[in-house]
């Protein structure tokens, strides 16, 4: 498949990323969670967050002031 490149490879990991970011606010906003699950959804949402971080750091940060690596 010539026409998925690395870079595109990255831009829809780092797509689907932001999707499950939103869709995490999204649950704890509107979805009533359970006592008993409530630490454990709050971790997935923390690492989700710290991925959506990544992604912004990487698309936006030092890298993408030199040209991005790649």
């Amino acid at each position: 498949m010539t026409w998925l490149t690395r870079n595109l490879q990255r831009f829809l990991i780092a797509l689907l990323v932001l999707a499950l970011f939103g869709g995490a606010v999204i649950v704890m906003t509107f979805v009533a969670i359970p006592a008993d699950n409530r630490d454990s959804i709050i971790q997935l949402v923390g690492g989700v967050n710290t991925l959506a971080g990544l992604v912004v750091g990487y698309y936006f940060g030092k890298a993408s002031a030199e040209g991005g690596e790649g």
